[in-house]
């Protein structure tokens, strides 16, 4: 978690204005399939929860699509 802290603490101090977000799939063959160790399902869901929550409070407008399992975000003026 702390590494993904670090990722959302970038877009604050990055001045993103907007932007995706959407959870990390391991895909086979891929350099995110040998990560070790694994990350869980409960820890990404835990994460996106937390983005979600955090992005909110720093000032975005959250923008959740369900169908596709990610969200976008935008600055508030």
């Amino acid at each position: 978690m702390d590494e993904f802290k670090q990722t959302l603490k970038l877009i604050i101090d990055g001045g993103f204005t907007s932007g995706r977000l959407f959870p990390f799939s391991p895909n086979k063959g891929t350099l995110a399939d040998k990560i070790k160790p694994e990350i869980t399902r409960n820890e990404i869901l835990s994460c996106m929860k937390y983005a979600k929550k955090f992005l909110r409070k720093t000032g975005y407008k959250i923008i959740y699509l369900p169908k596709s399992n990610f969200f976008l975000f935008e600055k508030k003026n």
